[in-house]
């Protein structure tokens, strides 16, 4: 990225943070917008998406017409039976959402307060900044049990949407910073990205403060309506596991768009547990996923696989990296990636990484690069079965054990339906 386009992004970008200072000026702010366009100087090989000046006015700060939006995205919404927050356009929509329940005590705060990376490797991630920066609102989420049963859970449903419905805008850029507190004996928190807007960029910075003896089943499902479009969607989480607590994570992403996920996860209370499976299916685009893991609490354990699906000049970049504590004492941490190619012209990287500072561990890593063998498909083909259905059964197959994961949400007739349509073509 030349100097010259450096400029021209950063000047648009002041012109974007000069209004939304007027709306609502924090001075916590100030200090991160100089940090970030020295950032931006100081990076090479710099990728940003293209920004026009006519985006830049004040319906950018416009909220849409939330009840009209709301019916006319419901065939969209994955889980009907739901604690639903609705998170659209870079807002939160707190009167439409279901604060109010029989389940969860769920208070939010507002507040504006300074930026907060604890990954020193991500300091830079021009990303956090701009959704610190250019985010409308910075929360705080508090969830709480209210029931005592805590055999039935309603899952709580985080649904971040992207649509120019009743609005004159063609690009959507949407920022969220927030921070999510749970005391919970079980709970299930389901997040869902999607987009039914032609071109959008999304910044999400995200912290999870899972206190003790707190049981978490936590989806991530990342979709995109339209296809082939040059989109963005960068997120970073940061996970911090207290005490006892039970994580399961699933992850699903089907889109055809430029994805950046980073991953930090922080097991630092005694006898903690993290189960992570991820399934990725990237058509035509970028994807680039971190992962960060560190024990630092006893008796503690992880469990990672990944699972990954290129096809059509796709380019995958995965990072795994575990870190063992002196401290971390039977501490049994395992990370897996299988990945499959369906073209001769993907290309998948894979980069595990193991630190271990303690003897009393055990600690593993594998990764494998496969792709659909003609032989499996003619064995399929003598049992009368169509070459079609044969690939998406093999295709399939692969990715069952994940698909299964998913025990609130029904994302198999998804799965299988978006074989059909982008893998078969």
């Amino acid at each position: 990225m030349t100097i010259y386009e450096k400029n021209n992004f950063i000047d648009k970008l002041e012109k974007l943070y000069i209004l939304q200072q007027n709306e609502n000026f924090c001075e916590y702010k100030e200090k991160y917008w100089l940090q970030l366009k020295k950032i931006i100087y100081q990076t090479n090989n710099l990728i940003i998406p293209k920004f026009e000046q006519k985006y830049y006015h004040n319906k950018y700060f416009t909220k849409i017409n939330i009840k009209n939006c709301i019916n006319t995205i419901t065939n969209f919404f994955l889980i009907k039976n739901a604690i639903c927050l609705y998170f659209i356009n870079g807002f939160f929509y707190q009167n439409y959402s279901n604060i109010e329940n029989d389940f969860y005590k769920i208070i939010i705060h507002k507040r504006n307060t300074g930026l907060s990376i604890k990954n020193n490797y991500y300091n830079n991630y021009v990303s956090i900044y701009l959704a610190y920066i250019f985010s409308q609102q910075q929360l705080t989420i508090n969830i709480n049990d209210i029931t005592k049963n805590s055999n039935y859970t309603v899952p709580v449903y985080f649904l971040y949407i992207n649509t120019n419905l009743h609005l004159d805008q063609n690009y959507i850029t949407s920022n969220y910073y927030n921070t999510i507190n749970i005391h919970s004996k079980n709970i299930v928190l389901i997040e869902h990205f999607f987009n039914i807007n032609k071109f959008y960029t999304n910044n999400i910075c995200i912290y999870y403060n899972i206190h003790d003896n707190t049981q978490l089943k936590h989806h991530t499902i990342i979709t995109n309506k339209l296809t082939n479009l040059n989109n963005y969607h960068n997120t970073y989480y940061e996970y911090n596991l207290h005490k006892n607590v039970k994580m399961v994570k699933y992850d699903c992403i089907t889109s055809s768009l430029n994805i950046k996920n980073i991953n930090n996860f922080y097991l630092q209370g005694h006898n903690s547990f993290l189960t992570y499976k991820s399934l990725n299916i990237v058509k035509k685009n970028n994807l680039i996923i971190h992962n960060y893991l560190k024990h630092n609490g006893q008796n503690c354990y992880s469990y990672q696989l990944h699972k990954t699906i290129g096809i059509e000049s796709s380019r995958i970049h995965l990072l795994g990296n575990i870190i063992i504590d002196h401290i971390a004492e039977n501490t049994f941490s395992k990370m897996k990636f299988n990945n499959l190619l369906l073209d001769k012209l993907s290309k998948i990287t894979v980069h595990p990484e193991l630190n271990i500072y303690n003897n009393n561990v055990h600690s593993k890593h594998s990764a494998f690069i496969g792709k659909i063998s003609t032989t499996q498909i003619f064995f399929l083909r003598t049992r009368g079965i169509d070459i079609r259905t044969s690939f998406t059964m093999l295709v399939y197959g692969f990715m069952e054990d994940i698909v299964k994961g998913f025990k609130y949400i029904n994302i198999k007739d998804n799965i299988i339906q978006y074989i059909y349509s982008n893998l078969l073509t």
